[in-house]
């Protein structure tokens, strides 16, 4: 899921480059809520082109959304709109980056596998 987490945002450069804006003082709360939902949009067909289960789909990208609210302040994703917009997918990748390790609790955890009783 986390390499397909940096995908998914990526994908988002394709959505913004219709915007045609070259500075971070114009990027409106609408181009970044915008940006948001391309992504969230992008992480869910990713998901489901994957066959994962939709509640797992749901989750990791609802998750996504979130650590990424959390750890991003309006700079940054004024920045990563920016780029996206005038198609700099390398600076919005670098961006993106320091934030990315944080969706790692996104990914479900595998369980467990149980050892046979009375061994250790």
């Amino acid at each position: 899921m986390k390499g397909r987490s940096f995908a998914v945002l990526l994908s988002c450069v394709a959505a913004g480059s219709a915007w045609a804006q070259t500075s971070t003082s114009k990027v409106t709360e609408a181009q970044i809520a915008d940006y948001k939902r391309a992504a969230q949009s992008a992480c869910r067909e990713g998901g489901k082109q994957k066959g994962d289960p939709e509640a797992k789909v749901e989750a990791f990208c609802g998750c996504m959304l979130d650590t990424l609210n959390k750890n991003m302040t309006p700079s940054e994703w004024r920045q990563v709109v920016t780029y996206s917009q005038n198609n700099q997918a390398n600076e919005e990748r670098e961006a993106l980056k320091p934030h990315l390790s944080k969706l790692a609790a996104c990914t479900p955890q595998p369980e467990p596998t149980p050892s046979p009783a009375g061994k250790k």
